[in-house]
């Protein structure tokens, strides 16, 4: 099975709370890698699961986070967004593109 290709990468953020959310950055993936191996836990998680599986997880991880935006953070619904839309610019992707 080969291994996805992934354009786009998170980092850590601090908030003006202090609190860490996921931003896009494509220079520093550090934050979202296997500190022993430097596999991107969203890279194995395609591999593992083909590419159809990686929609439905894609899909999934959004809906989780939608639902529970509100009730989990509130006061930090924002933090929530940006996870949101990190997944769904990913499924744009990898939908766009066959050989994602």
């Amino acid at each position: 099975m080969a291994a996805a290709k992934v354009t786009s990468h998170r980092t850590a953020v601090a908030t003006s709370s202090g609190r860490q959310t996921a931003q896009a950055d494509d220079g520093n993936r550090d934050y979202y890698r296997n500190s022993d191996t430097g596999i991107e836990c969203t890279h194995a998680i395609r591999a593992a699961l083909g590419r159809d599986g990686y929609i439905a997880w894609l899909r999934g991880t959004q809906m989780k986070y939608l639902w529970r935006g509100d009730a989990k953070d509130q006061d930090h619904p924002a933090e929530y967004a940006v996870k949101v839309g990190w997944y769904a610019n990913e499924l744009a992707r990898v939908l766009a593109d066959p050989d994602a």
